[in-house]
């Protein structure tokens, strides 16, 4: 009778042992098989938001992990080198003069007179106009559809290096308010002036000063419409609203002329930042490439949009530590209680495994002869229970996870970002990720199921196995 045949009569032999296991296997299975798909699905579904998520990142200055002072912004230099980083597809940044320029020939800009129009127009400096410098020609609020342009175009590749024209792209309300058309020109001025003991400003050099063309009109376009929003959520609205009707784009090579003319005044807000924008191959690239900007000389960090789902990627690494709880508690308790039952079994049947050694049996089939008694058995309670498992887990996680954003929105403050702070967001709703969570068993969820449950049934049978199979036959017998 070959080792085959005796596992069957084993198994058939003995019912209730056999019993016994299949249960024991199915309940911790069970546990087993929930927390494997529940696992998984949590993993799938945050690289589906990850692949949703637009792939725009900024490098910013560390301060939080930063003991020293340090530049807010990298220095164009450094930009150079981060956009060739294998991770970065495209790349754009900006040199933002938040304070402005000046010009003392154009006129300011009517408002609904719901809010006043503070800090952008003065009787002795004139209109501020808020210079953000452009990198490519498709520069990024282009692309991300946060202006449009009404007449005229972006900028041409030519204008993006230094010539005698200076290119610029006005709101559609300074060009109304000013007649500004295609082709108008207006300086912007870096004025040189004190402020005195009465209030008023002594202009001391109004010398410093370039020539600007407009080649396009822009509107800016915002998703939130004020008369849906508080009194103090207008205001902000109509802050930021004013602030984009007064920025002029330029070419970065201009914006730079102006910055280094302003730099040559004393006591001149230096609040200039070079912006940047790196555009990632995927955005699931995002992890490597903060990784190689943290390995970068100084002290580097990258910001990105998974800030508009953080309480969604809490609450899913809540459930994520949890499962895994379970999960490595239903495996430890399939290890011991297998290998229990294991050993209880064969010291019943330890003359059995003596007259198999003393008729000069290999050792080996008879360790093949306990698995293939196990292994069956194992496999169908595995299988019942991956259904089961599959069923339970289904509904039970939904619920977990809706409470746990429930939970989530009370803990959770709102952190500063600048890429939102620019008007580039990716906030999805409770619904949207909700909807997005889904349990499924495919293949390779199945597959890591049934690879550690039977590996841990597999190990924990050869265990005990091992301890009497180093025993004479004589010692077994006796």
């Amino acid at each position: 009778m070959n080792f085959l045949k005796r596992s069957m009569m084993g198994t058939i032999r003995m019912p209730k042992k056999s019993f016994l296991l299949f249960s024991l296997i199915l309940i911790l299975s069970v546990l087993i098989s929930g927390a494997v798909l529940v696992r998984h699905a949590v993993q799938q579904t945050e690289m589906t938001l990850r692949r949703k998520m637009p792939g725009i990142t900024s490098v910013l200055y560390d301060w939080e992990n930063s003991l020293s002072a340090g530049m807010d912004f990298p220095s164009p230099e450094l930009i150079y080198e981060i956009s060739n980083y294998p991770q970065v597809l495209s790349y754009d940044f900006t040199i933002d003069m938040p304070w402005g320029v000046y010009n003392r020939t154009l006129s300011p800009i009517e408002t609904s007179g719901e809010f006043p129009m503070v800090g952008e127009y003065d009787e002795m400096t004139g209109l501020r106009l808020r210079v953000r410098g452009v990198q490519s020609e498709d520069f990024l609020s282009v692309r991300s559809h946060l202006l449009e342009l009404l007449d005229g175009r972006a900028f041409e590749p030519i204008e993006l290096v230094p010539g005698s024209v200076r290119p610029v792209i006005v709101s559609a309300s300074l060009a109304d308010a000013n007649r500004l058309s295609l082709g108008s020109t207006f300086p912007a001025e870096v004025l040189e002036y004190e402020h005195l003991a009465d209030g008023n400003i002594d202009l001391i050099d109004d010398s410093r000063k370039i020539e600007l063309t407009v080649v396009g009109i822009f509107q800016p376009l915002d998703r939130y419409l004020p008369e849906r929003l508080n009194d103090n959520e207008r205001f902000q609205w109509h802050m930021q609203n004013t602030t984009l009707q007064h920025r002029v784009y330029v070419p970065n090579w201009v914006a730079y002329e102006l910055f280094q003319l302003r730099a040559e005044l004393p006591n001149e807000p230096m609040d200039t930042a070079f912006i940047n924008f790196f555009i990632l191959n995927d955005p699931l690239e995002v992890e490597s490439f903060a990784e190689a900007v943290a390995n970068l000389s100084g002290n580097w960090t990258i910001t990105d949009l998974s800030s508009g789902f953080s309480q969604f990627s809490v609450a899913m690494a809540n459930m994520n530590h949890m499962a895994t709880m379970i999960l490595w508690g239903g495996l430890g308790a399939v290890s011991v209680i297998i290998s229990l039952i294991i050993y209880l079994y064969l010291r019943d049947r330890k003359e059995e495994v003596g007259i198999y050694l003393a008729l000069g049996e290999r050792r080996g089939y008879i360790v093949l002869q306990f698995l293939v008694e196990v292994i069956p058995i194992a496999i169908i309670s595995m299988s019942l229970a991956l259904l089961i498992g599959g069923f339970l887990s289904d509904g039970l996680s939904n619920r977990m996870l809706e409470q746990q954003l429930i939970a989530e929105s009370g803990e959770l403050s709102s952190q500063w970002n600048l890429l939102e702070e620019l008007g580039y967001r990716f906030d999805p709703t409770d619904e949207q990720l909700l909807e997005s969570y889904e349990l499924t068993m495919n293949f390779e969820a199945v597959i890591i199921f049934y690879s550690i449950v039977l590996g841990t049934v597999l190990l924990a049978t050869v265990i005990p196995l091992m301890g009497i199979m180093t025993l004479n036959p004589k010692d077994i017998m006796v």
